[in-house]
Protein backbone atom coordinates (compact mmCIF):
# COMPACT_ATOMS: atom_id res chain seq x y z
CA UNK A 1 0.00 0.00 0.00
CA UNK A 2 2.93 2.34 1.14
CA UNK A 3 4.61 1.62 -3.15
CA UNK A 4 1.13 2.19 -4.30
CA UNK A 5 0.66 5.63 -2.53
CA UNK A 6 4.18 6.26 -3.44
CA UNK A 7 3.58 6.10 -6.88
CA UNK A 8 0.91 7.60 -7.06
CA UNK A 9 2.21 10.98 -5.21
CA UNK A 10 5.02 10.61 -7.70
CA UNK A 11 2.69 10.92 -10.95
CA UNK A 12 1.06 13.34 -9.38
CA UNK A 13 3.73 15.22 -9.39
CA UNK A 14 4.81 14.50 -12.68
CA UNK A 15 1.00 15.78 -14.12
CA UNK A 16 1.15 18.84 -12.13
CA UNK A 17 5.18 19.66 -13.63
CA UNK A 18 3.42 19.33 -17.02
CA UNK A 19 0.49 21.32 -16.68
CA UNK A 20 2.91 24.22 -15.59
CA UNK A 21 4.83 23.73 -18.27
CA UNK A 22 2.17 23.83 -20.78
CA UNK A 23 0.26 26.55 -19.04
CA UNK A 24 3.34 28.72 -18.27
CA UNK A 25 3.70 28.89 -22.74
CA UNK A 26 0.48 31.41 -22.23
CA UNK A 27 2.62 33.56 -20.47
CA UNK A 28 5.75 33.84 -22.70
CA UNK A 29 5.69 37.29 -24.71
CA UNK A 30 5.65 36.89 -28.24
CA UNK A 31 9.00 38.38 -30.30
CA UNK A 32 7.57 41.93 -31.43
CA UNK A 33 9.14 43.65 -34.71
CA UNK A 34 10.80 46.92 -33.61
CA UNK A 35 9.01 50.25 -34.80
CA UNK A 36 11.87 51.52 -37.03
CA UNK A 37 12.46 55.48 -36.81
CA UNK A 38 10.94 56.26 -39.91
CA UNK A 39 10.25 54.40 -43.28
CA UNK A 40 8.91 55.77 -46.56
CA UNK A 41 7.25 55.16 -50.08
CA UNK A 42 7.64 57.91 -53.02
CA UNK A 43 6.22 57.09 -55.95
CA UNK A 44 7.40 58.49 -59.13
CA UNK A 45 3.90 59.16 -60.32
CA UNK A 46 0.66 59.74 -58.53
CA UNK A 47 -1.28 59.82 -61.04
CA UNK A 48 -4.46 57.77 -61.07
CA UNK A 49 -4.40 55.24 -63.68
CA UNK A 50 -1.15 55.19 -64.90
CA UNK A 51 1.90 53.26 -64.00
CA UNK A 52 3.81 54.88 -61.46
CA UNK A 53 6.62 55.06 -63.35
CA UNK A 54 8.39 53.06 -60.11
CA UNK A 55 9.54 54.43 -56.96
CA UNK A 56 11.98 53.84 -54.23
CA UNK A 57 11.88 52.85 -50.76
CA UNK A 58 13.37 53.91 -47.64
CA UNK A 59 13.72 52.96 -43.86
CA UNK A 60 15.91 54.53 -40.99
CA UNK A 61 16.06 51.32 -38.11
CA UNK A 62 15.62 52.52 -34.52
CA UNK A 63 18.08 49.82 -33.61
CA UNK A 64 21.10 47.41 -35.17
CA UNK A 65 19.25 45.09 -37.24
CA UNK A 66 21.45 42.32 -38.44
CA UNK A 67 21.34 39.14 -40.20
CA UNK A 68 18.59 40.98 -42.49
CA UNK A 69 17.91 38.77 -45.57
CA UNK A 70 14.69 39.97 -46.93
CA UNK A 71 12.60 43.18 -47.15
CA UNK A 72 9.19 43.66 -48.26
CA UNK A 73 7.36 46.86 -48.72
CA UNK A 74 2.90 45.94 -48.96
CA UNK A 75 1.73 48.45 -50.82
CA UNK A 76 -1.36 50.71 -49.96
CA UNK A 77 -4.39 48.27 -51.67
CA UNK A 78 -7.05 51.05 -50.90
CA UNK A 79 -10.60 49.65 -51.09
CA UNK A 80 -9.05 47.01 -52.94
CA UNK A 81 -11.12 48.48 -56.22
CA UNK A 82 -10.62 51.88 -57.60
CA UNK A 83 -8.62 53.23 -54.97
CA UNK A 84 -4.53 51.69 -54.36
CA UNK A 85 -2.47 50.00 -56.53
CA UNK A 86 -2.36 47.11 -58.96
CA UNK A 87 0.55 45.35 -58.13
CA UNK A 88 2.19 43.51 -61.06
CA UNK A 89 3.03 39.98 -61.34
CA UNK A 90 6.33 39.93 -62.87
CA UNK A 91 8.72 40.22 -60.63
CA UNK A 92 11.35 41.83 -63.17
CA UNK A 93 8.71 44.26 -63.63
CA UNK A 94 10.05 45.55 -59.88
CA UNK A 95 13.61 44.75 -60.15
CA UNK A 96 15.21 46.61 -57.10
CA UNK A 97 18.37 49.51 -57.91
CA UNK A 98 20.58 51.78 -56.21
CA UNK A 99 21.44 53.77 -58.72
CA UNK A 100 21.92 57.76 -57.87
CA UNK A 101 20.61 59.85 -56.87
CA UNK A 102 19.07 58.55 -53.83
CA UNK A 103 16.95 60.96 -51.87
CA UNK A 104 18.35 63.58 -49.27
CA UNK A 105 17.00 64.15 -46.15
CA UNK A 106 17.57 68.08 -45.22
CA UNK A 107 15.05 68.88 -42.20
CA UNK A 108 15.53 64.80 -40.88
CA UNK A 109 18.28 63.24 -40.23
CA UNK A 110 19.83 65.56 -42.38
CA UNK A 111 22.08 63.06 -44.52
CA UNK A 112 22.12 61.75 -47.89
CA UNK A 113 20.73 57.98 -47.85
CA UNK A 114 22.47 54.96 -48.30
CA UNK A 115 21.82 52.40 -50.82
CA UNK A 116 20.14 49.15 -49.49
CA UNK A 117 22.83 46.41 -49.03
CA UNK A 118 23.03 43.64 -51.55
CA UNK A 119 19.64 44.74 -53.50
CA UNK A 120 21.30 46.60 -56.49
CA UNK A 121 19.87 44.75 -59.74
CA UNK A 122 17.64 42.34 -57.88
CA UNK A 123 14.12 40.80 -58.54
CA UNK A 124 12.00 40.56 -56.04
CA UNK A 125 11.54 36.47 -54.39
CA UNK A 126 7.76 36.82 -53.99
CA UNK A 127 4.80 38.36 -55.15
CA UNK A 128 2.04 38.03 -53.20
CA UNK A 129 -0.84 40.27 -53.23
CA UNK A 130 0.24 43.61 -52.36
CA UNK A 131 3.35 42.27 -51.14
CA UNK A 132 6.53 42.36 -52.92
CA UNK A 133 9.84 40.57 -50.53
CA UNK A 134 13.18 41.17 -52.50
CA UNK A 135 15.39 38.53 -50.75
CA UNK A 136 19.32 39.80 -50.47
CA UNK A 137 22.42 38.00 -49.40
CA UNK A 138 22.76 38.55 -45.16
CA UNK A 139 23.77 41.63 -44.62
CA UNK A 140 23.67 43.96 -41.32
CA UNK A 141 21.57 47.31 -41.12
CA UNK A 142 22.83 50.61 -38.38
CA UNK A 143 20.04 52.31 -36.35
CA UNK A 144 20.24 56.29 -37.90
CA UNK A 145 21.21 55.25 -41.11
CA UNK A 146 18.45 55.61 -43.81
CA UNK A 147 18.38 53.03 -46.31
CA UNK A 148 16.82 53.38 -49.76
CA UNK A 149 16.67 51.33 -53.02
CA UNK A 150 14.70 51.87 -56.14
CA UNK A 151 11.94 49.36 -57.73
CA UNK A 152 10.73 49.26 -61.12
CA UNK A 153 7.62 50.31 -62.98
CA UNK A 154 4.84 47.57 -61.57
CA UNK A 155 2.71 49.56 -59.70
CA UNK A 156 -0.07 50.75 -61.20
CA UNK A 157 -2.90 53.70 -59.39
CA UNK A 158 -5.90 52.62 -59.96
CA UNK A 159 -8.99 54.81 -61.40
CA UNK A 160 -10.06 57.04 -58.10
CA UNK A 161 -8.14 59.60 -56.29
CA UNK A 162 -7.62 59.33 -52.48
CA UNK A 163 -5.46 59.89 -49.60
CA UNK A 164 -4.30 58.08 -46.73
CA UNK A 165 -3.46 54.95 -48.56
CA UNK A 166 -1.11 53.32 -46.09
CA UNK A 167 1.49 50.01 -46.43
CA UNK A 168 4.02 48.84 -44.59
CA UNK A 169 7.84 48.02 -45.02
CA UNK A 170 9.37 45.31 -43.19
CA UNK A 171 12.82 43.37 -42.58
CA UNK A 172 13.31 40.05 -40.97
CA UNK A 173 17.00 40.93 -39.23
CA UNK A 174 17.52 40.61 -35.49
CA UNK A 175 15.48 43.57 -34.39
CA UNK A 176 12.69 42.87 -37.77
CA UNK A 177 12.48 46.71 -38.26
CA UNK A 178 8.64 47.30 -39.25
CA UNK A 179 7.35 50.60 -40.66
CA UNK A 180 4.08 52.11 -41.71
CA UNK A 181 4.11 54.73 -44.86
CA UNK A 182 1.04 56.50 -46.66
CA UNK A 183 0.66 58.17 -49.80
CA UNK A 184 -2.06 59.21 -51.55
CA UNK A 185 -2.97 59.42 -55.69
CA UNK A 186 -4.76 62.57 -57.36
CA UNK A 187 -6.42 63.32 -60.21
CA UNK A 188 -2.89 65.04 -61.84
CA UNK A 189 0.23 65.47 -60.96
CA UNK A 190 1.75 67.16 -63.52
CA UNK A 191 2.61 71.28 -64.04
CA UNK A 192 2.96 72.58 -67.24
CA UNK A 193 4.84 75.64 -67.28
CA UNK A 194 4.68 78.23 -69.79
CA UNK A 195 6.99 81.14 -70.64
CA UNK A 196 7.41 83.94 -73.51
CA UNK A 197 10.61 85.52 -74.46
CA UNK A 198 9.97 89.04 -76.21
CA UNK A 199 11.99 90.43 -78.76
CA UNK A 200 14.81 92.39 -77.76
CA UNK A 201 16.62 94.82 -79.96
CA UNK A 202 18.85 97.56 -77.95
CA UNK A 203 20.76 99.99 -80.41
CA UNK A 204 23.07 102.89 -79.20
CA UNK A 205 25.61 105.42 -80.24
CA UNK A 206 28.41 106.83 -78.35
CA UNK A 207 28.02 110.35 -79.41
CA UNK A 208 25.92 112.76 -81.28
CA UNK A 209 29.15 115.03 -83.01
CA UNK A 210 32.72 113.92 -84.51
CA UNK A 211 34.98 117.03 -84.17
CA UNK A 212 37.51 116.73 -86.82
CA UNK A 213 38.93 120.05 -85.76
CA UNK A 214 41.24 121.77 -88.62
CA UNK A 215 42.51 119.41 -91.64
CA UNK A 216 46.01 119.03 -92.87
CA UNK A 217 47.15 118.52 -96.41
CA UNK A 218 49.68 116.48 -95.55
CA UNK A 219 48.13 113.57 -93.01
CA UNK A 220 45.12 112.15 -92.17
CA UNK A 221 42.41 113.37 -89.65
CA UNK A 222 40.34 110.98 -88.05
CA UNK A 223 36.98 111.51 -85.53
CA UNK A 224 34.78 108.40 -84.22
CA UNK A 225 31.68 107.04 -82.55
CA UNK A 226 31.05 103.72 -81.43
CA UNK A 227 27.72 101.76 -82.35
CA UNK A 228 26.25 99.40 -80.26
CA UNK A 229 23.35 96.83 -81.31
CA UNK A 230 22.30 94.02 -78.75
CA UNK A 231 19.42 91.55 -80.12
CA UNK A 232 17.79 88.05 -79.65
CA UNK A 233 16.99 88.22 -83.75
CA UNK A 234 17.72 84.68 -84.66
CA UNK A 235 19.24 85.83 -87.98
CA UNK A 236 21.04 88.64 -86.12
CA UNK A 237 21.56 92.61 -87.15
CA UNK A 238 22.20 95.14 -90.07
CA UNK A 239 23.25 99.00 -89.42
CA UNK A 240 23.43 101.45 -92.20
CA UNK A 241 24.34 104.45 -92.66
CA UNK A 242 23.98 107.89 -94.84
CA UNK A 243 24.82 111.24 -94.60
CA UNK A 244 23.71 114.55 -96.63
CA UNK A 245 23.95 115.66 -100.21
CA UNK A 246 26.68 118.03 -99.78
CA UNK A 247 29.01 115.81 -97.92
CA UNK A 248 31.29 117.93 -95.58
CA UNK A 249 30.38 121.18 -96.77
CA UNK A 250 30.72 124.75 -96.01
CA UNK A 251 27.69 126.44 -96.11
CA UNK A 252 29.42 129.79 -95.72
CA UNK A 253 31.99 129.36 -98.78
CA UNK A 254 29.71 127.39 -100.70
CA UNK A 255 32.91 124.64 -100.93
CA UNK A 256 32.56 121.00 -100.64
CA UNK A 257 35.38 118.57 -99.53
CA UNK A 258 35.52 116.85 -102.42
CA UNK A 259 35.56 112.83 -102.50
CA UNK A 260 37.78 111.06 -104.43
CA UNK A 261 37.15 110.47 -107.46
CA UNK A 262 35.16 106.96 -108.22
CA UNK A 263 32.36 105.14 -107.08
CA UNK A 264 30.75 103.76 -104.17
CA UNK A 265 31.95 100.45 -102.98
CA UNK A 266 35.74 101.48 -103.48
CA UNK A 267 38.18 101.76 -100.84
CA UNK A 268 40.31 105.39 -101.32
CA UNK A 269 43.56 105.36 -99.17
CA UNK A 270 44.44 109.22 -97.91
CA UNK A 271 47.63 108.69 -97.55
CA UNK A 272 48.21 109.06 -101.63
CA UNK A 273 44.49 111.35 -102.29
CA UNK A 274 42.45 113.40 -100.43
CA UNK A 275 39.19 113.94 -99.49
CA UNK A 276 36.34 112.50 -96.92
CA UNK A 277 35.30 109.20 -96.66
CA UNK A 278 34.08 106.41 -94.00
CA UNK A 279 35.71 103.65 -92.26
CA UNK A 280 33.87 101.30 -89.90
CA UNK A 281 35.95 98.58 -87.59
CA UNK A 282 34.63 95.58 -85.44
CA UNK A 283 34.64 95.75 -82.30
CA UNK A 284 32.67 93.20 -79.19
CA UNK A 285 31.01 90.44 -81.05
CA UNK A 286 33.02 90.56 -83.97
CA UNK A 287 30.44 91.98 -86.37
CA UNK A 288 31.37 91.93 -89.93
CA UNK A 289 32.27 94.98 -91.83
CA UNK A 290 30.30 95.92 -95.54
CA UNK A 291 33.27 95.66 -98.33
CA UNK A 292 32.07 99.49 -99.20
CA UNK A 293 33.31 100.65 -95.81
CA UNK A 294 36.51 98.23 -94.55
CA UNK A 295 39.36 100.30 -94.57
CA UNK A 296 42.93 99.38 -93.17
CA UNK A 297 42.15 101.08 -89.49
CA UNK A 298 44.49 104.03 -90.12
CA UNK A 299 43.94 105.90 -93.45
CA UNK A 300 41.23 104.72 -95.89
CA UNK A 301 37.98 104.35 -96.51
CA UNK A 302 34.61 104.29 -98.33
CA UNK A 303 32.50 107.17 -99.99
CA UNK A 304 29.46 108.47 -97.78
CA UNK A 305 26.26 108.84 -99.90
CA UNK A 306 22.97 110.20 -99.34
CA UNK A 307 20.77 106.89 -99.15
CA UNK A 308 21.49 104.06 -96.60
CA UNK A 309 24.18 101.99 -97.22
CA UNK A 310 25.19 98.91 -95.37
CA UNK A 311 27.90 99.58 -92.90
CA UNK A 312 28.03 96.52 -90.48
CA UNK A 313 26.12 93.10 -89.77
CA UNK A 314 26.16 89.79 -87.68
CA UNK A 315 24.14 86.75 -88.67
CA UNK A 316 23.74 85.64 -85.21
CA UNK A 317 22.19 87.54 -81.90
CA UNK A 318 24.21 89.54 -79.57
CA UNK A 319 24.32 90.48 -76.28
CA UNK A 320 26.53 94.38 -76.80
CA UNK A 321 27.75 93.55 -80.42
CA UNK A 322 30.25 96.99 -81.35
CA UNK A 323 31.84 98.78 -84.60
CA UNK A 324 33.62 101.78 -84.51
CA UNK A 325 32.26 104.44 -87.27
CA UNK A 326 35.34 106.24 -88.20
CA UNK A 327 35.43 109.54 -90.48
CA UNK A 328 38.79 110.13 -92.17
CA UNK A 329 39.77 113.67 -93.78
CA UNK A 330 42.68 115.49 -95.83
CA UNK A 331 42.62 117.99 -98.18
CA UNK A 332 44.42 119.87 -100.96
CA UNK A 333 46.19 123.03 -100.86
CA UNK A 334 44.09 124.84 -102.92
CA UNK A 335 40.42 124.17 -100.44
CA UNK A 336 38.65 127.03 -99.41
CA UNK A 337 39.39 128.28 -96.24
CA UNK A 338 36.38 127.77 -93.48
CA UNK A 339 35.52 126.71 -90.29
CA UNK A 340 32.05 125.91 -90.91
CA UNK A 341 32.45 122.60 -92.87
CA UNK A 342 30.07 120.17 -91.90
CA UNK A 343 28.57 117.09 -92.72
CA UNK A 344 25.17 115.26 -90.86
CA UNK A 345 25.53 111.50 -90.52
CA UNK A 346 22.41 109.49 -90.12
CA UNK A 347 22.41 105.85 -88.59
CA UNK A 348 20.29 103.30 -88.17
CA UNK A 349 20.02 99.55 -87.24
CA UNK A 350 17.44 96.61 -86.90
CA UNK A 351 17.65 92.74 -86.43
CA UNK A 352 15.96 90.02 -88.73
CA UNK A 353 13.63 87.99 -86.65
Amino acid sequence: MKRTHSFKFIALLVSLSLIFLTGSAFFVSPIQAAEATFGLVRLNRMKVGILTGGGTACLEPSAADNNVTTITVTFPDGNGATTGYDVSTTEADLTADTDAPLPAFGQYPGTTATAFPGIDAVVPETITGQDVTWTVASTNLSSGTVYCFHFGNGITARSNAASDLTGTIATNGSSTQTAIFATATITEDTIGVTATVPQIFNFSITGTSIALGTLSTTSVTSGNITAQVGTNAKNGWVSWIKNTTNGLYSSSQSSPISVPTGSYGTIYDLDSTTGYVLDAVPGTGTPTIDTAYDGNGTSSGGILTDSFKQVAYKASQGNADTFVVNLRSKVTTTQVPATDYADTLTIAAAGEF
